[in-house]
């Protein structure tokens, strides 16, 4: 009799036991989740705050907002002033601030003392172009064929999250799609380039057209792939209208 109660009790430490490892695991679980779902709300916020002041830069070319000399909170306060922010941002995340990046002239999210990249792959076109062909070689290695050119396929078929890439980065919309990447100009800006044969081209949004890297031939394009227009990407630049 005495050993089958102490069977029955190591049996019941043995499920305390296990449910608490559970518990554990799901407080940790739940935790993360809601940490990456405060992030990615901080994340929109930050797109809407450098949208409104893109938008104010853009209706103020001659005295941007972007080039002043005010602090991190004087800008904000400013932009909800002047109506182009309904309300004060705040940040959701743990141990999170607003920092003004001078270089990228650009909000970012610091957490932790870390700055975030404004998208998975980097803030700039040198560091996010590259990766994204990468993916896209990658891609055809693997299954033998470019991916889709359409919806979301055309980031999810190379391994991208299309929710990471439906907004500008640095005025820059990149848009994989099959052999290709196209790439996007934000309304109020401009790429400014030249081409192979040393002519300078400036694309703006109202003219709807891409600048193009095609995979099959490895160069770069503008509006079609066509040889009269191929470009120098070395010489690419985003500037205001």
């Amino acid at each position: 009799m005495r050993s089958k109660k102490a069977v029955t009790l190591i049996e019941l430490l043995a499920v305390t036991v296990i449910l608490g490892i559970i518990a554990l695991v799901s407080i940790v679980l739940i935790g993360n989740l809601l940490e990456n779902t405060r992030l990615k709300a901080d994340q929109r916020t930050i797109e809407s705050v450098n949208y409104a002041i893109r938008n104010y830069d853009v209706d103020h070319p001659d005295d941007p907002l972007s080039e002043s000399d005010l602090s991190v909170d004087e800008m904000l306060s400013f932009l909800v002033d002047e109506q182009y922010l309904s309300q004060q941002p705040i940040l959701q995340s743990k141990n999170s601030e607003f920092i003004w990046d001078t270089d990228l002239k650009v909000f970012k999210i610091f957490i932790n003392d870390v700055a975030l990249p404004l998208s998975p792959y980097g803030d700039t076109f040198e560091e996010i172009a590259p990766e994204i062909i990468d993916d896209i070689k990658e891609n055809f290695l693997t299954t033998g064929s470019y991916g889709r050119t359409w919806g979301d396929y055309r980031y999810t078929d190379i391994g991208l999250d299309p929710e990471d890439w439906d907004t500008f980065v640095l005025h820059i919309l990149y848009k994989p799609s099959g052999s290709a990447l196209r790439l996007d100009i934000e309304p109020g800006y401009q790429f400014v380039f030249e081409t192979i044969s040393g002519s300078t081209v400036v694309i703006r949004s109202t003219f709807n057209w891409s600048i193009i890297y095609n995979d099959l031939d490895e160069k770069w394009y503008y509006h079609s792939i066509d040889p009269d227009k191929e470009i120098d990407i070395d010489t690419l630049i985003v500037e205001l209208t």
